[in-house]
């Protein structure tokens, strides 16, 4: 018997496990007032001139590797806020994981404590 992986259009929990603004089958998709109201609390990237191209590799690393440097010189803080933003932004969640259990197990390739 051949295994048949899932459809990703299957399962939505699957593909944005709690990043669905609303559910699936909800009618505000449709909706222009909701959308509007959605679209008025996003906000822009900043604009980085480190980071020119359209390559957005070096990007996620920088922030990733700034955030958690962040995180050990002011702990807890607002500032740190927005770097991690900006990573889980730009990087593929994928990633992210794969780097958190890295940093987990003290093996990530480069020094976070700035």
């Amino acid at each position: 018997m051949v295994h048949k992986p899932k459809s990703w259009m299957e399962n939505w929990d699957d593909v944005t496990p709690g990043k669905l603004v609303f559910p699936p089958d909800s009618k505000k998709y449709f909706d222009k007032d909701a959308n509007e109201a959605i679209i008025r609390n996003l906000q822009p990237r900043p604009v980085d001139l480190r980071f020119t191209q359209c390559n957005r590799t070096k990007e996620c690393y920088t922030y990733y590797i700034n955030y958690h440097r962040c995180m050990n010189l002011k702990g807890n803080s607002e500032d740190c806020k927005l770097f991690k933003a900006l990573y889980e932004d730009i990087c593929p969640q994928t990633t992210i994981e794969k780097w958190d259990t890295w940093v987990a197990e003290g093996r990530y390739p480069n020094n976070l404590k700035y």
